[in-house]
């Protein structure tokens, strides 16, 4: 903690209305002096803390509170209580009253001038948000006036602004904007409200029934409110309720008091839309265990699963979205429709573009493949009952277990039913591709080690460098070492600078000197190409490790009949440039080398 936040705290007391310098230590040193060993002062960063982890264990052990010197023992929750109201009270200190900043680098100089604002209004949530206790008097007399008295709307609009602002950064950065730091905006006549929506929203139970129980802020309850929320770049706003908050804290209890006081379960608010949504989207940054108990309750309460947003967003869609497994898995056991789209896309066909595995294949056992997107429907012709689709769109993805359950139930009907030669060839087509060499011997297995796109994918495997893919295609059949086929992929994997397609190539007796149909050797392609000098060396390495020492100058050559031409570009350097190269150099890549120096090409 930073020593003059510390300071001001000490010098706070619960009824203070305004800081006292005079009540301030004299001296830093004078906390060393108080807590001797205990703590460990540092003036060159500003900051005290704990000596060693064992201080805190001293204090806080139970075992503390039985035996000797019970005085020591400290309470965690009570601690934390204590904590809260001594933020609160600082809070609500006349200083505050003003209301909040007009801009960052008033909020900035606010932090610095109040050496304890950025902490008070950033932790007392964390410190109050196990209290459920709405007999505590002493808490909620120091709590409850910050949300509720009128003669403290400033003060509220002044720590609501730095909590928003602060929670984004470690300060607040001179020279941003106000807005840069405000999440919500409300007018004088929606202040109950939206302090309701704030209690809820940070799951502090006790201020939040006390609130209720008095009838304060209950349009946020039955959704009747002008909460306006603004997300960071002020593009949208949407209306928040009391429910939609509760959820979003992950307070079950603090949920269940909100549906008493006759919320709508259903009700269409806030930034996740529906009530079930904000249950399950916000328990992906939860570190540790996932809890969906409040998605299970408020579906067991009658929360609608497939209830569209106006945003045009559902609870399965964004439980997939977020990677949700639990969350899908609890929308599908509440008859989720999996047949629904966003923006012409299934939420099956969206967890094959996120890559999650896991989700897809739940999906695909409730029938995900049966629902084709309607644009790539009209360009193939699947046989229903069976899951081509679902087949061909793991094999983008690598789902090598979903591909393996779909092939054994449907794998014979795939490879042999004409309807689904044009997916096969596909999937052939992005195994090599993409090198899923696994994925690859799965389809090689069902279809007989035979299909129709074999050059093509052999190309693409060694275009693209894949070279166990390249080496399970090349097993399938007998080609000659001289066959012209395999001279020309040598050529070309070396000016694209895929030693590992290279090697592959060479130790089955490709010729590393003989040309191609266009009279290139893998020399001259790899000497001309304008891959980066670690990539050259790493192809010139198999050269070397294969070819017994020779020269490479001396082993390169021109192709006969072809051009060169000398020009200069704008930094007036000479280039040389072979023309007919780009074929076997990297895409977008100029086959050029500079005319200084050693030339690898000889004529």
């Amino acid at each position: 903690m930073q020593i003059e936040a510390l300071i001001e705290g000490i010098s706070l007391e619960l009824e203070d209305t305004a800081l006292d310098p005079e009540s301030f230590l004299n001296d830093p040193e004078d906390i060393s002096d108080i807590c001797g060993s205990l703590v460990a002062l540092n003036l060159d960063t500003g900051t005290v803390t704990l000596a060693h982890f064992s201080v805190k264990e001293f204090f806080i052990s139970s075992d503390r509170n039985l035996g000797a010197h019970p005085e020591f023992f400290i309470d965690q929750e009570t601690g934390n209580f204590e904590l809260a109201k001594l933020c609160v009270t600082y809070l609500k200190l006349e200083h505050f009253s003003v209301g909040p900043c007009g801009t960052g680098e008033e909020l900035a100089s606010r932090c610095d001038l109040f050496a304890l604002y950025h902490y008070a209004s950033l932790e007392w949530p964390t410190h109050a948000h196990a209290h459920i206790d709405v007999n505590d008097v002493p808490f909620l007399s120091v709590i409850e006036p910050l949300f509720t008295d009128s003669d403290m709307n400033g003060n509220f609009d002044s720590w609501r602004q730095a909590f928003e602002g602060l929670s984004r950064r470690t300060r607040p950065i001179k020279g941003r904007p106000e807005t840069s730091f405000n999440v919500y905006r409300q007018s004088d006549s929606d202040a109950e409200t939206n302090r309701l929506i704030y209690a809820c929203r940070l799951g502090l139970y006790s201020l939040a029934k006390a609130m209720i129980s008095k009838g304060i802020g209950l349009r946020a309850v039955t959704n009747e409110n002008t909460v306006q929320m603004i997300n960071r770049s002020g593009l949208f706003s949407a209306r928040g309720n009391a429910l939609n908050a509760a959820c979003e804290s992950g307070d079950l209890k603090l949920v269940e008091l909100v549906l008493l006081a006759g919320a709508d379960i259903n009700a269409t608010a806030g930034r996740y839309g529906l009530a079930l949504i904000a249950a399950i989207e916000p328990v992906r940054y939860i570190n540790g265990p996932k809890d969906y108990s409040i998605a299970q309750f408020l579906l067991e309460k009658g929360a609608d699963v497939n209830l569209t947003t106006p945003a045009n967003t559902w609870p399965l869609l964004e439980a997939v979205g977020c990677h949700s497994v639990e969350g899908v898995k609890l929308c599908l056991a509440a008859d989720a429709d999996i047949s629904k789209r966003h923006e012409g896309w299934s939420v099956f066909e969206k967890a094959a573009m996120n890559g999650d595995a896991e989700i897809f294949e739940i999906l695909r056992q409730h029938g995900g493949g049966k629902y084709v997107n309607p644009d790539i429907e009209e360009s193939i012709n699947l046989t229903p009952g069976v899951d081509g689709y679902g087949l061909w769109l793991a094999s983008g993805c690598n789902f090598v277990e979903s591909a393996q359950k779909i092939l054994e139930v449907d794998g014979e009907t795939i490879f042999s039913d004409p309807a689904f030669e044009l997916v096969t060839y596909g999937i052939f087509i992005q195994c090599a591709a993409n090198g899923f060499y696994k994925f690859l011997q799965q389809m090689l297995a069902y279809s007989g080690n035979s299909f129709n796109a074999y050059n093509e994918c052999v190309k693409l495997a060694a275009s693209q460098g894949h070279a166990k893919t390249l080496k399970i295609l090349l097993d399938l059949k007998t080609l000659e070492p001289e066959d012209l086929f395999l001279r020309d992929l040598l050529v070309m994997a070396s000016g694209r600078g895929h030693p590992g397609v290279v090697k592959e190539l060479i130790t089955r007796g490709v010729p590393l000197f003989a040309p191609d149909k266009h009279g290139w050797t893998a020399m001259l392609a790899v000497a001309t190409s304008a891959r980066s000098q670690d990539i050259q060396n790493s192809t010139l390495e198999v050269f070397y490790e294969f070819a017994n020492g020779f020269k490479l100058e001396s082993r390169v050559s021109k192709p006969t009949g072809w051009m060169r031409r000398f020009e200069r570009n704008e930094a007036t350097v000479r280039k040389l440039t072979v023309e007919g190269t780009s074929a076997y150099l990297p895409v977008g890549e100029s086959p050029s080398l500079p005319c200084s120096g050693s030339l690898l090409i000889r004529q």
